[in-house]
């Protein structure tokens, strides 16, 4: 033990080690300490544009919520404007604008104006309306303008009534001309427009707070006659700002077509921002497209820019940010932009700060670990590359490939992975039992979900049944019955299968079949012949080991038409079928049926002859008709069928 100590530590094996160990571990260790770092720097930026889009998302999921609500109470007021003219005249109608402004905590005016005729508004009271309207009585929570210009006095034609809780009058005061309402943006846009309109926020002349106007149209014969507005105030959307930040210095502004903010997360917007400041510049909107189109992030127009949501990052005073800049989509005509401001330091700022501790843990765990783990992951890819392997096997249907190692897995996850796939194996090739194999194999390889769904194909169906099996049933055991069957089957399924047909059913004693789905066949004709063919040889055989031990004989007889059906996934959504369905499907099951009448064994149609003739030996029977199919048809008895053609042949009784 000494001695191979003393030689192992001899210096010539000692430089041999340390270059060996500084060749290969060290220039790998470096490497994988430098990529893992970046790959988590990456992992992190990724993570970070996950947030962005969901905040995207919320952002625009709350904006639509927000006014949706708005939207449908004004449309409302406006139909009924528009039907009732008289009852807006009415001062019960206030109980209308009432329940409008209390159930739309948002709403803090709502106006219905009828051109040159005819305004009813009712606004919520403030304190900071008091504030700055001292005229207001001080313990005013509701106020109402009536204008009526149809009135023949003039004195008579304008009121402001004040309330404290609706329906209490406080004061009322004459009204002497027509409020700045029907001069707001919002009611002239939607005259203009004759549908939805909402304006750009400004400072409400009444709240002064930030607001939008929002105006629905009064119709009359399809033209406008006035309007339903409201004025709403949007100090919430700051709130949701604030509350749904992606980190703890994000900014979210929600900006309206003239780069004029909305809704911010850090602003207090109860009073107006200075238009000088320096945050106001450094996120007006304007500024920021030119930013994006200067830098030639975008690769578009600067006409398209307003459609076009863009994610990118740039440096704001030498803060690194990533800038997400995106329209609002919604159904009100609303042109908002969403603009939100997330310090990159938020993110990876950490991640920086623990990098040399990061390395250094990194780098003992692996210079103890690197062999072992080399080891194990050779280990783990080869099990993985082999059920890899099986997977593709089974996606080819190919069960009994001889190389895939079934041995347990030395990992857990992996063992029950490779018993999941050796599962699915086994449960797909029990399947391909019961559902045609074709079908199977094109579901596995196409990956797609299965639904109802037929299409209409150039196709022969063949039926094949045994003749008195019923009587056969009752006169032996069911132990002998069901080997009778299963070599039958075995006979007919191998016989099809060898020749490209699709098992469709069994039905009792009766096998269906088809040719042409769900892979097109160009010989659908000859091949379902054939099949025919070697289903009533194999039968024979069959008959003569049979005859040899003193058992029944079975005869089978055979039905073959070829026409355009319909196949597919037939059924319901919680149970399918792939199978055929048509005229066709039902001429070549009663064509089964007539080999009884006409003493044949093997009966064809015209349509199948006719498209296989050259590969046939014949023989005519006569013009037959069929039950649920009018008219006749001629059909033929087969006695033989070449893939190759040989020329037809047609015997004479």
């Amino acid at each position: 033990m000494f001695s191979y100590l003393f030689h192992l530590m001899r210096p010539r094996i000692v430089i041999a080690l340390f270059l060996s160990f500084s060749v290969l571990v060290i220039p790998a260790l470096i490497t994988v300490l430098t990529v893992s770092y970046y790959q988590s720097e990456q992992a992190v930026r990724s993570h970070l544009d996950n947030e962005l889009g969901r905040t995207r998302e919320d952002t625009t999921r709350a904006i639509n919520g927000f006014f949706k609500p708005l939207v449908d109470v004004i449309e409302v007021l406006s139909v009924s404007s528009a039907i009732d003219e008289e009852g807006v005249r009415r001062d019960s109608y206030n109980d209308i604008l009432y329940q409008a402004l209390q159930n739309s905590q948002h709403m803090l005016t709502v106006t219905i104006a009828i051109d040159g005729r005819y305004l009813r508004s009712l606004s919520r009271v403030t304190p900071d309306n008091l504030s700055r309207h001292s005229e207001f009585p001080q313990d005013a929570r509701w106020v109402l303008r009536v204008y009526d210009s149809m009135k023949a006095d003039a004195d008579a034609r304008g009121r402001i009534t004040f309330f404290k809780d609706y329906p209490t009058v406080i004061d009322t005061r004459p009204l002497s001309a027509v409020p700045a309402f029907v001069e707001s943006p919002a009611y002239v846009g939607a005259r203009k427009t004759g549908t939805l309109f909402m304006s750009d926020a400004f400072e409400g002349p009444v709240s002064h707070l930030p607001v939008v106007g929002l105006a629905v149209p009064i119709k009359r014969s399809g033209a406008p006659v006035g309007a339903v507005l409201a004025n709403i105030a949007v100090r919430d959307l700051s709130d949701f700002l604030a509350k749904n930040r992606i980190s703890q210095n994000s900014e979210s502004l929600i900006v309206d077509s003239d780069g004029d903010i909305v809704a911010s997360s850090n602003l207090d917007l109860r009073v107006p921002v200075d238009s000088n400041s320096s945050l106001s510049a450094v996120l007006d909107l304007a500024h920021v497209e030119k930013r994006i189109m200067d830098a030639d992030r975008l690769g578009r127009d600067g006409a398209a820019l307003k459609n076009y949501a863009h994610s990118y990052t740039a440096e704001i005073d030498n803060t690194e940010f990533s800038i997400s800049d995106f329209p609002v989509p919604n159904d009100f005509g609303l042109q908002y932009r969403a603009l939100i401001f997330t310090p990159i330091s938020d993110f990876i700022g950490e991640l920086r700060r623990s990098r040399q501790q990061f390395i250094l843990v990194l780098a003992i765990l692996l210079l103890v670990e690197s062999l072992m783990m080399v080891k194990m992951a050779q280990r783990l890819t080869r099990r993985i590359a082999g059920l890899s392997r099986v997977i593709r096997n089974i996606r080819d249907m190919e069960f009994n490939n001889s190389s895939d190692d079934e041995s347990p897995a030395p990992v857990q996850e992996i063992l029950e992975l490779q018993q999941g796939v050796g599962l699915l194996k086994s449960a797909l090739r029990s399947f391909a039992l019961y559902v045609p194999f074709g079908v199977v194999k094109k579901l596995a390889q196409d990956g797609r979900a299965t639904t109802p769904g037929v299409e209409k194909r150039s196709m022969t169906i063949l039926f094949c049944d045994l003749e008195n099996f019923s009587t056969m049933a009752q006169a032996v055991p069911p132990e002998e019955l069901l080997s009778y069957t299963t070599r039958y089957f075995s006979i007919a399924t191998q016989a099809i299968t060898r020749n490209g047909g699709t098992v469709d059913k069994f039905i009792g004693d009766a096998v269906m079949a088809f040719w042409g789905a769900p892979d097109p066949v160009a010989d659908h004709a000859v091949r379902a012949c054939r099949a025919a063919v070697e289903i009533v040889k194999g039968l024979e055989a069959a008959n003569r080991e049979w005859l040899s031990e003193g058992k029944r004989n079975l005869r089978v007889r055979v039905g073959i038409n070829s026409a355009n059906v319909l196949v597919g996934n037939i059924g319901s959504l919680d149970r399918l079928s792939y199978t055929a369905l048509g005229d066709g499907v039902n001429v070549a099951s009663r064509l089964e049926g007539k080999n009884k009448e006409l003493g044949s064994q093997i009966c064809i149609s015209d349509s199948t002859y006719e498209l296989a003739k050259d590969h046939l030996v014949v023989k005519p029977l006569k013009p037959v008709s069929v039950k649920g199919r009018t008219g006749e048809f001629m059909v033929y008895e087969l006695f033989d069928a070449a893939l190759e053609a040989e020329g037809g042949k047609s015997c004479q009784s």
